[in-house]
């Protein structure tokens, strides 16, 4: 797939994972934040024998597609990201010869939807300076600062901030889009999977992306001096 754009594609579906793509979002008076418009959609990873892509699907493409088959899909193209397959309601599918894939590629493109995080305490976080890898870690939230949205690209997004604290050391977390939809509460303790290292003029920070879960851990109580 050495050109940007292309009409025909062949590829193999390597993984595919269903999740649900958010349009709007309505955040009230209260500061609580809840998803408006939504659309189911299915990521798929695939596969052409040399590159590995990630194409979001739509309902009707998505029943036509098995993994581990391959297929010669139309209507589809390299987007501005050169690892994502673009299509459209005029994309189809269909079946092909096999597309054999050596394993580290099979590896490479199921890691693009289900990519590995690095466990890391904050301390090892605040030391750390590796940008490419996702982060997991754990903590006690400290302080969160009302959910607000920001315009991104002429859209508007819930953007959210709160800050993690453990084993004395405090990092701020930049919570985007639906990874604002859990309620979180100061002195909750948490575990957050899949961030992403961040420095700008102000700072270290981490951010959430697509595949972050917040989950609550043991209950801690948090004193303030």
């Amino acid at each position: 797939m050495e050109n940007r754009v292309r009409s025909i594609c062949r590829c193999r579906a390597v993984a595919l994972k269903s999740t649900t793509r958010y349009l709007t979002w309505i955040l009230h008076p209260t500061g609580n934040l809840e998803a408006g418009a939504s659309l189911p959609v299915t990521i798929v990873a695939v596969s052409d024998g040399h590159q590995v892509y990630k194409m979001v699907c739509d309902e009707a493409l998505a029943s036509n597609i098995s993994v581990g088959q391959s297929y010669v899909f139309t209507d589809c193209s390299v987007g501005r990201d050169v690892k994502v397959l673009l299509t459209n309601k005029r994309t189809k599918a269909f079946r092909s010869s096999e597309i054999k894939l050596t394993l580290l590629l099979e590896k490479e493109a199921e890691e693009l939807i289900y990519p590995p995080a690095q466990k890391m305490n904050l301390p090892e976080i605040h030391n750390s300076n590796d940008h490419a890898k996702l982060i997991s870690t754990e903590g006690t939230i400290t302080h969160i600062r009302p959910i607000r949205m920001v315009r991104i690209r002429g859209k508007l997004i819930p953007m959210g901030i709160f800050f993690l604290r453990k084993d004395g050391a405090e990092v701020k977390i930049v919570r985007w889009r639906e990874a604002n939809l859990p309620v979180i509460e100061f002195g909750q303790n948490i575990a957050i999977s899949h961030l992403k290292l961040k420095l700008n003029m102000y700072g270290m920070e981490l951010s959430t992306t697509e595949s972050t879960q917040i989950t609550e851990t043991e209950e801690v109580t948090v004193r303030v001096c």
